[in-house]
């Protein structure tokens, strides 16, 4: 079901089909739901009682084959639709001119190949200029010699054969780094140093000037930067690859998202907020509102707002995005977490609230079915949470009884490098209950561990999102909570402030 989804998102949301009356049927009904079902959800709902399921099966196949001719025929809303059609004229004429050649009318289809070539020189279509390329190579230096001509189209085969070979190498080095960066120790040293290899390998196609091949290469040499936290090194190749995008290229929008979106962390981590935080503005209109990657961006531009200081813009920009409906169940859980921060920010006096806003401790917990899992990284979000919150409230007894599973945490999944800063800061609350929520008393227990926290930068291999507030600013407001009182000696005994 998920690549039937897919699909029919590709599709312009006006579109009336023209499938068959039942394949209508079933488009219709699926594109119109509010969440996106499983296959049994689907079968349920949409079949009628005398159809079995095994027809909601061949349906569902049909539909995607009818989509997929769709697409092929029909420009789509996101596509370049003069590109898209000169692209396909590139590959029609190529087919056409290997008939020719094939039916002995040798003259005109050597004709139509040297009208042809540019053309599949401008889109880059290295394996059809090799091809037509040594056929003129072939007509030049045996039919109708001509030695300047056979040279020149000898180079160009040569030049054509070095992209494919570099293209080879590109790839798998790729494809290597992609699998690598999908694990949870992408930063480890071995990796590092499968990084570094691959980018020395791949540094001297560059000069090829082959766009199709400068966006593998410049991917894979900022996932080196980033493992290595070169942050400036990682802008300007960022900017390098931005620039490198030739104007008409069909994917300009998704690789301009890409590079920017990898670029923000960078501003951030040395101290250029302010860019940050416009680049994340132009990343945000980039994409249609309520698409995947516009909640991405804009979840970069809360956690820049965030960084900087600006809590109430990015309480404005959550309370935006609560208009576009998320159907995929991890930015869900993410819009979650930073909700319980600015919740924290509303009761701390720092955000100024619309109306009387409530949080659910509990549910807040419960819809968090995939983070939970996640215990050396967004779970680390769960726990502070769930601690901050209780401490507005003066539920100190609660904070107690999970001290001790706080603790074994701490020890078991914030060990890697990744996750240093969560560390210090979650041995900094332990120190606070053992200093029973005294304030001058926690202030002396803590004070080497703030100076390590604030030696310590903030990394990309982190992952920026890990750290929505800034650990220095979330203890002073942490601090701001406590008074010289010795408070919550006795667990499970603290009064509920009202949420």
């Amino acid at each position: 079901m998920i690549a039937l989804y897919e699909l029919i998102d590709m599709l312009p949301d006006d579109l009336n089909p023209s499938f068959s009356e039942r394949l209508n049927e079933l488009f219709c009904f699926l594109r119109d739901e509010d969440k996106k079902l499983s296959e049994s959800e689907a079968a349920e709902a949409f079949l009628y009682s005398n159809e079995k399921g095994k027809y909601f099966n061949k349906l569902k196949n049909e539909l995607k084959r009818e989509i997929v001719q769709y697409v092929i025929h029909n420009p789509l809303v996101w596509v370049n639709k003069e590109y898209k059609a000169k692209n396909e004229a590139c590959y029609k004429n190529f087919t056409a001119y290997k008939i020719l050649l094939l039916s002995g009318r040798r003259k005109a289809a050597i004709e139509m190949a040297k009208s042809l070539l540019p053309k599949l020189i401008d889109f880059e279509l290295h394996g059809l200029i090799n091809i037509v390329a040594t056929d003129l190579r072939f007509h030049y230096s045996s039919s109708h010699i001509s030695k300047s001509l056979a040279i020149k189209y000898d180079e160009l085969c040569n030049q054509q054969i070095e992209i494919i070979k570099a293209e080879s190498i590109v790839r798998k080095h790729h494809s290597k780094i992609a699998i690598l960066c999908n694990s949870r120790a992408s930063y480890s040293e071995s990796n590092l140093e499968t990084f570094k290899k691959a980018s020395a390998a791949v540094l001297p196609f560059l000069k090829l000037k082959s766009s199709y091949l400068q966006r593998y290469i410049y991917t894979i040499i900022q996932v080196k930067y980033s493992a290595e936290y070169d942050y400036h090194n990682l802008i300007k190749i960022c900017n390098d690859a931005i620039a490198s995008i030739p104007k008409e290229y069909p994917n300009i929008i998704a690789l301009k998202f890409g590079y920017n979106q990898n670029k923000i962390p960078a501003l951030i981590s040395t101290g250029q907020l302010e860019e940050a935080k416009e680049v994340s503005k132009q990343l945000c209109k980039l994409m249609p509102e309520g698409h995947f990657n516009w909640h991405l961006a804009l979840i970069r531009r809360v956690t820049v707002c965030l960084h900087i200081g600006d809590y109430q813009e990015a309480y404005d920009l959550y309370k935006t995005q609560l208009k576009h409906k998320c159907q995929f169940k991890t930015i869900v859980e993410y819009w979650n977490i930073i909700w319980g921060y600015l919740y924290f920010l509303i009761k701390a006096d720092k955000i100024k609230a619309y109306t009387e806003e409530r949080f659910h401790l509990g549910k807040f917990v419960n819809d968090m079915p995939i983070y939970s899992k996640d215990k050396s990284g967004h779970n680390i979000n769960i726990f502070i949470i769930q601690i901050i919150i209780r401490l507005q409230r003066e539920q100190y007894g609660q904070i107690i009884d999970r001290i001790d599973a706080l603790r074994t945490y701490v020890k078991t999944y914030t060990k890697n490098p990744e996750t240093t800063r969560a560390n210090i800061f979650l041995q900094m609350i332990i120190r606070m209950e053992h200093a029973s929520f005294h304030r001058a008393a926690t202030e002396r227990k803590t004070k080497k561990l703030l100076e390590r926290l604030r030696s310590t930068n903030l990394k990309l291999g982190q992952n920026l999102a890990l750290e929505v507030i800034p650990y220095e600013k979330l203890w002073e407001y942490t601090l701001e909570m406590l008074e010289n009182k010795f408070r919550g000696l006795t667990t499970k005994s603290s009064v509920r402030k009202p949420s």
